[in-house]
């Protein structure tokens, strides 16, 4: 994992000084592979919060990079950039409503069947008590 300052390095004084091109990267179109989310750097004698800040996720590019892509490649189809930030923000939706609904049935298997005070509650009950939780 680099540290977010050789990637801003790269945008400001390399791509955007040779370029002459005020745009993000100096215009082109720049592809970073890796799962940025779980990876961090080891800073040495540093803090978890030098090693997070240090990320690329914590980079004033990172805000910039997924919307510039989306509208370079599919701004010129009407319709189509639109539909793309849509499918990005129902995809980030349907992830949160699974971990939440997740969270409420760990809640109750974990946390309100061994505890209850009547053994006679049903499956039905305790599946409206999950929905009621998620």
């Amino acid at each position: 994992m680099m540290h977010k300052h050789r990637l801003e390095a790269v945008n400001r004084r390399t791509l955007q000084g040779l370029r002459g091109n005020k745009d993000l990267m100096g215009g082109l179109i720049i592809v970073l592979a890796g799962d940025f989310r779980q990876t961090l750097l080891v800073i040495p004698k540093g803090t978890m919060a030098d090693e997070i800040n240090a990320c690329l996720k914590s980079s004033y590019l990172w805000k910039q990079l997924m919307p510039y892509v989306i509208l370079k490649i599919f701004g010129n189809i009407p319709g189509l950039t639109g539909l793309c930030i849509a499918g990005i923000f129902s995809a980030s939706l349907g992830t949160l409503s699974s971990a939440v609904n997740a969270l409420a049935n760990v809640t109750v298997e974990d946390f309100i069947k061994p505890f209850c005070f009547c053994k006679k509650v049903n499956d039905t009950w305790m599946a409206f008590i999950a929905k009621l939780l998620g």
